[in-house]
């Protein structure tokens, strides 16, 4: 894959992001759609309507073999939790950083989300205490999700308390 874009694999709108999380398990492929999030590992594959996505965390995981490892989790109203991470699995020693694919899909999944839940807004939860500085390393993504982080806290001090 590519390590300055996320990938598209037929020159189309809908970038793929590709990534292995675990040694012995299939990959996951991962489709952003104009109105879906769609993926596939193996047998498995699902659609989550950008409209129907309830909750994305960003979190920065490091991992033994991997000190720079970040990690987008997606939750829907039905289906399962996705877990997005910017390293894969190439052997048993060796996971490989995929920070420029990954930030790019990262990006792009948010804008596509905020553009379908503009009216009820998207709860984003930032977890690790260095997420922001860290982001940064993925070519501009912690601008955007201190951006994506003011706009919820505009939609909610606009709605009023609950």
């Amino acid at each position: 894959m590519p390590d300055d874009e996320a990938r598209r694999p037929d020159g189309g709108e809908d970038p793929v992001y590709i990534h292995k999380p675990s040694l012995m398990g299939a990959p996951w492929e991962l489709h952003l759609r104009p109105d879906a999030l769609e993926w596939r590992t193996g047998r498995h594959q699902g659609r989550i309507p950008y409209a129907r996505v309830r909750r994305v965390r960003l979190s920065f995981r490091p991992v033994t073999m991997q000190t720079r490892r970040f990690v987008a989790e997606v939750w829907s109203e039905a289906g399962p939790r996705l877990s997005i991470a910017s390293t894969s699995w190439r052997s048993m020693v060796e996971q490989e950083a995929q920070d420029q694919a990954y930030g790019a899909f990262v990006r792009e999944l948010h804008r596509r989300i905020a553009r379908r839940r503009r009216d009820d807004g998207v709860r984003l939860r930032l977890a690790g205490s260095a997420l922001l500085a860290r982001a940064r390393s993925l070519g501009g993504c912690g601008r955007g999700l201190r951006g994506a982080h003011r706009a919820g806290a505009e939609q909610r001090r606009l709605r009023g308390p609950p």
